[in-house]
């Protein structure tokens, strides 16, 4: 199953994703655990990812991230890639593999009102 999100650029997007363990049981975060959510334009870059959001405990193994307007709004429109990986604070586990991230354009948008 191919994984795509879509957006509009400089809106405010709450992305929800589900990490389950090994056994396929929903994963309830350990002490000092944190699961990240990264953009990047291509992964065989070393380069930093551009957005790196921290994914907030919304029910048992689900999480969401919060995109906020100023995430995205200076980004070119265009494809992108994210993932989703579990920072147990010594170890980094990729929980969701890449999949596709497409910032699209908007004909209004913050501030064109004034």
């Amino acid at each position: 199953m191919e994984r795509k999100i879509e957006i509009v650029r400089g809106t405010t997007h709450n992305i929800q994703v589900a990490v389950r363990d090994a056994t396929g049981r929903p994963y309830n975060l350990g002490a000092g655990e944190k699961v990240v959510f990264g953009i990047k334009k291509n992964t065989e870059s070393n380069e930093a990812p551009l957005i790196v959001k921290t994914a907030e405990p919304i029910s048992e193994g689900v999480f969401s991230v919060k995109l906020c307007p100023e995430d995205t709004e200076d980004m070119p429109c265009g494809n992108y890639f994210y993932d989703v990986g579990l920072d147990t604070g010594t170890d980094f586990f990729n929980v969701i593999k890449p999949g596709k991230f497409k910032i699209i354009g908007n004909v209004t948008h913050k501030g064109c009102a004034e």
